[in-house]
Order: structure tokens, then C-alpha cells, then sequence
């Protein structure tokens, strides 16, 4: 499978100590596809995710191995190397982004267990204004920006190249739901990567 890499992100591990990568990108045929190290959905180890960037087209040998709330799972069995790379222009001109009136679902930053189940993917690239990264009150870096006109605030953000206090007029950004509830049983929507324009 050739696979363009749009998402190289930290994720806790299932161990709930260590942390690896969350990654995942489009491939070949326009669909969304992420990388796992087994089974049970767990992220990928930095060494394995050492050779590429985002951006990149990678060709791998991968086992499908969906889960409930992750059905874009695939289970890397090799890595073959990276093919080529491309532009975030180059991945909208050839997918285009979604096109939901709302960012999975709602206008908020999670959802509910019901919510969570309408939601047939985990996935999504999105054009947004007036994409702001700042610090919350217990110091941890959140995102707000508006998609559609509509105004989400207290988006969590995974992407470490843009953990800092920035603006952009515009952005792609790839917003991601989680397979797991973490708190008050509700799934909380994160940025897995971010794209100025």
C-alpha cells in the first residue's frame, strides 16, 4: 500500500505510560488509513516511525484490523520505505478535504456515547479560520478555530511541531476522535496535525 502520511502525532500507548505515535494518512484509493503496531490498536513505536515525516509517501505491507470507533486500522506488517513526498496542496487537489457542515458531529469539543456512534469515521482533514493555539488554565496547549462559521474552542492538539502559542488566518488541520473515553464518558476530538496556509 502507498500511503501519504498526514499525521505523525503523540499517542499514550495502551500500556498508559510510554508514548508512541498516532499515525495515519490517505492512500492510493482516497481512503483514510492508520497505522498500528497490533491488533488492539496500539501506536507505533518512534523507531518504527524514524525513517518518515509528514508528508511523505511511504509503502508499506499492512493487515486491516479495525476496531469499534477506529474502523481505519491497519496493522503495519512492513515498511518498505519512503517513494516521494508532496505538498498539503498536492493531498487537497487530490482528495479534496471533508466537506461536513460540522466537525464530527457537534460544534464542541467531544461527544457523547451516542454522538460517537453516528460518527462513521475517526478521521478528518478540514480547511479552518482563525486557527489559535494557547494555554489553558491548567498549562496545557488547546486550539480553537472556525469551521463552516461556526466557532470550536477547547480542542486539544497532538501535533508537536505546533505545541506553541501561534496564529494562522487559515489552516488544514486533522482532527481525530479517540477509540476510548477519557472522562465524564465522553470522546474528546484532538488535532493530530497541522497545515498553515
Amino acid at each position: 500500500m502507498k500511503l501519504v502520511v498526514l499525521t505523525k502525532s503523540a499517542k499514550r500507548r495502551n500500556d498508559r505510560i510510554t508514548y508512541g505515535n498516532c499515525v495515519a494518512g490517505i492512500n492510493e484509493l482516497g481512503e483514510w488509513v492508520r497505522l498500528v503496531s497490533d491488533y488492539d490498536g496500539d501506536s507505533l513505536l518512534d523507531s518504527t516511525c524514524r525513517p518518515f515525516s509528514c508528508l511523505d509517501i511511504i509503502d508499506v505491507d499492512v493487515t486491516p484490523c479495525p476496531i469499534e470507533h477506529h474502523p481505519e486500522n491497519v496493522k503495519l506488517e512492513r515498511f518498505n520505505g519512503v517513494i516521494g513526498s508532496c505538498s498539503i496542496d498536492d493531498v487537497v487537489e487530490r482528495f479534496n478535504t471533508d466537506t461536513e457542515r460540522m466537525c464530527f458531529i457537534n460544534k464542541y469539543s467531544s461527544l457523547t456515547e451516542n454522538e460517537r456512534h453516528q460518527a462513521e469515521k475517526s478521521l478528518m482533514l478540514i480547511l479552518v479560520q482563525d486557527f489559535v493555539v494557547y494555554k489553558d488554565d491548567r498549562g496545557k496547549y488547546k486550539a480553537k478555530y472556525i469551521y463552516n462559521g461556526l466557532q470550536y474552542e477547547d480542542i486539544g492538539i497532538t501535533d508537536n511541531r505546533y505545541k506553541r502559542l501561534i496564529e494562522f488566518d487559515e489552516a488544514y488541520i486533522v482532527v481525530s476522535l479517540p477509540n476510548e473515553t477519557v472522562g465524564h464518558a465522553r470522546y474528546y476530538k484532538f488535532i493530530a496535525a497541522v497545515y498553515p496556509v
